[in-house]
């Protein structure tokens, strides 16, 4: 019974505070994340399954060659080290370059084309694979350049942040035009290609300081005033969020750092480390409030997810 009073206030307290809280982070100004730079990471790509199948098979009886560091995963498709690349969490863009090629000979060279110079374009869950391509058709001795040509349109692109890593699964490929004449005529625009896995490291955010400032009001038998001020500079941060922690029996609105997405479960630590045990945290999202209440059944906290976005604010009170 004293547990169920204890959750039942907590939820007062909330629904109060939070309503004060809207006002103030409608007035927020949202933290930057800035643009980052990769280290690392890779392309997994088959191009396309038929056209592989063909060039090895007893038709064309030819070979497939990973080349200048490309090399061959173990379903088939080819792996492209990742040689550069920006990307932005907070708007989704993102630019890469892969390094190594990729030669499909048959029909005794009569049919000879190498895929390099690798480029994903992404926005959002969208984008475009270009590379450069040389070719030679069957009906052709003449191999045929085709330098930047838009091979692909991307998407289904779903980006899933971890500790400066941001990994793409399940990228659906199409074939343009402009990537039909390119693959020696051999399919037409339309066509599904391979689908995509990209995996990037990150760097750590360069230098980029934001500023945000919001106050909550909360009562419950009285009436108690947290105010959050944060002023957060994008390099690799100490503590999942930005901002002093409150002092116990008190509340504050916080703000994860920016970059990688904070898991929920860090952000409590860190919290119990500053000298705050969590009771109620509370995190506005798309209109909609998601709460935690510590000691309540899983399925009461189930609407708060596990990792908060960079820079995201939070409300917090602590026993």
């Amino acid at each position: 019974m004293a547990r169920a009073s204890r959750l039942r206030q907590s939820v007062a307290v909330i629904v109060v505070a939070v309503a004060g809280l809207v006002g103030g982070l409608a007035m927020m100004a949202p933290l930057e994340a800035a643009q980052v730079t990769t280290t690392g990471g890779y392309l997994n790509w088959g191009i396309k399954e038929s056209f592989r199948s063909y060039i090895v098979g007893p038709i064309a009886k030819g070979s497939t060659s990973p080349q200048g560091g490309a090399s061959v995963n173990g379903d088939g498709t080819y792996r492209f080290p990742l040689a550069s690349g920006t990307y932005d969490a907070s708007t989704g863009v993102g630019s890469f370059t892969f390094s190594g090629s990729v030669r499909f000979q048959g029909h005794s060279g009569q049919l000879d084309m190498v895929v390099s110079n690798v480029r994903v374009q992404l926005s959002g869950g969208s984008g475009s694979l270009v590379a450069d391509i040389t070719s030679k058709s069957l009906e052709s001795a003449t191999t045929v350049p085709y330098t930047g040509v838009t091979l692909a349109t991307l998407t289904g692109a779903s980006a899933v942040p971890g500790t400066n890593v941001v990994n793409w699964t399940g990228i659906q490929s199409t074939l343009t035009a402009s990537g039909a004449q390119a693959f020696a005529g051999f399919y037409t625009a339309g066509l599904p290609l391979d689908p995509l896995t990209i995996s990037a490291q990150l760097a750590a955010a360069s230098t980029a300081t934001a500023t945000s400032t919001a106050t909550a009001t909360a009562t419950a038998t009285g009436t108690a005033t947290a105010t959050a001020t944060a002023t957060a500079t994008a390099t690799a941060p100490s503590t999942p969020f930005v901002g002093p922690a409150p002092r116990p029996s008190s509340a504050g609105l916080l703000v994860t750092s920016p970059g990688a997405a904070q898991p929920v479960s860090q952000l409590t630590g860190a919290l119990a480390s500053g000298g705050c045990s969590v009771e109620t945290l509370a995190l506005l999202q798309q209109g909609t409030w998601r709460i935690m209440i510590a000691g309540a059944p899983p399925a009461a906290n189930a609407g708060l997810p596990a990792s908060l976005e960079g820079a995201t604010p939070f409300f917090v009170r602590c026993v």
